[in-house]
């Protein structure tokens, strides 16, 4: 086990949270609730009007993943999300549409992600690997991650994608990087700059430095 912290999110209660998700069947099966402060702070705080404004861009920019909502519902099924009506798209969970709109600028900046080797570093619960592949079909997925965050994300990928596409996602401890990931696009989700600068270090050595492509999406939080 890791004996050191990586990140803001980290000893305040998160890693512990996502281990006993991972392993508990009653706590998996309300994990996105956002009645759990500690994980809702962190993941699942969006509103219904955020999912509004994502969903208007979705509208404007991507509209070819609107197409691909239908499926991405299918995981709004996992961990029991407050809901909204977003009409004609139906139920889904703000932090939902938010990954769809970060993968539509994924595609904008690089195009379609089929056939790629995608690394991201701080996964959450594995949303973004999982409407990534409701519209494209990855070489690879790897998720860097703390391991109790990377347990979180197994379980939920496991239960979202097929046979086929869970076949496709690796899982790395990011506490014990010592080999370089080359990569076609590595990304990160407010996560990369939330580390501390030992461990942004670690991951520019074996993660973005090695990579082809990279984006990097940056959370200007206080920590």
């Amino acid at each position: 086990m890791r004996n050191r912290r990586t990140s803001a999110s980290d000893s305040k209660g998160y890693p512990e949270f996502c281990l006993q998700a991972a392993t508990r069947d009653d706590l998996f099966a309300i994990f996105r609730s956002t009645g759990h402060a500690e994980y809702g702070r962190i993941l699942e705080h969006f509103s219904r009007e955020d999912g509004q404004i994502h969903l208007e861009v979705l509208r404007d920019r991507n509209p070819a993943l609107l197409e691909s909502l239908v499926r991405i519902s299918q995981g709004e099924k996992i961990g029991t999300p407050d809901l909204y009506d977003y009409g004609a798209y139906g139920l889904l969970a703000p932090s939902t549409i938010r990954y769809t709109r970060h993968l539509g600028d994924l595609t904008e900046k690089f195009g379609p992600l089929d056939g790629l080797d995608v690394v991201e570093i701080g996964v959450g619960y594995g949303g973004l690997c999982k409407v990534t592949f409701d519209s494209f079909t990855p070489g690879s997925y790897t998720l860097v991650d703390l391991p109790e965050a990377l347990r979180l994300a197994e379980r939920f990928l496991r239960a979202s994608l097929t046979a086929e596409n869970f076949a496709r996602v690796r899982f790395e401890d990011g506490t014990r990087l010592q080999r370089q990931i080359v990569s076609d696009l590595a990304i990160s989700n407010c996560a990369f700059s939330e580390c501390l600068p030992s461990v942004q270090r670690t991951y520019i050595e074996t993660i973005l430095g090695p990579a082809r492509r990279g984006s990097l999406l940056i959370n200007l939080r206080r920590e």
